[in-house]
């Protein structure tokens, strides 16, 4: 399973080297950002804009200018902004497990923007994922890959 966090929630599911789409508890389009959670769905709930949303809610993050300005703080010791990252990491490690589960995925890719600062929300989702033998590798970089797998398509 691949996510990235961005502006959303991206998602795919892949076996065999092909995309997987509406079995083992995949939605039928492959894609989860709009899938319940918590009374909303994935994408409202986790993502930089899902973030953006609770800092404007604290007052010691509004200020903040971004998310990663927030991640800068969480870095450098800034309780509220650690706490917020803290938080994301334990939805996260809520909203995902039962898509690795029910798909029986053995690896989770996590990209995006906001896998820059994977070590800041990290820990639940480890934790998760341990439990049901998946391992996880974050790919702080996956813009690179995005921009090479859309050029795939036009060779």
């Amino acid at each position: 399973m691949y996510i990235c966090i961005g502006t959303g929630l991206g998602s795919c599911f892949i076996e065999n080297g092909a995309l997987v789409r509406g079995k083992d508890g995949v939605p039928a389009s492959g894609w989860i950002y709009a899938e319940p959670f918590e009374g909303d769905t994935i994408d409202n709930q986790l993502s930089a804009s899902a973030l953006r949303r609770e800092m404007d809610a604290a007052p010691a993050l509004c200020v903040l200018p971004d998310v990663r300005a927030a991640a800068e703080a969480a870095q450098t010791g800034n309780p509220a902004a650690q706490a917020l990252f803290t938080a994301f990491g334990e939805k996260l490690s809520r909203a995902i497990p039962p898509f690795l589960q029910s798909f029986g995925a053995q690896e989770l890719v996590v990209g995006g923007q906001v896998a820059k600062s994977f070590p800041l929300f990290s820990a639940p989702l480890l934790t998760a994922c341990r439990t049901l033998g998946v391992q996880v590798f974050p790919c702080p970089r996956s813009d690179d890959f995005a921009m090479r797998g859309a050029l795939c398509l036009f060779l």
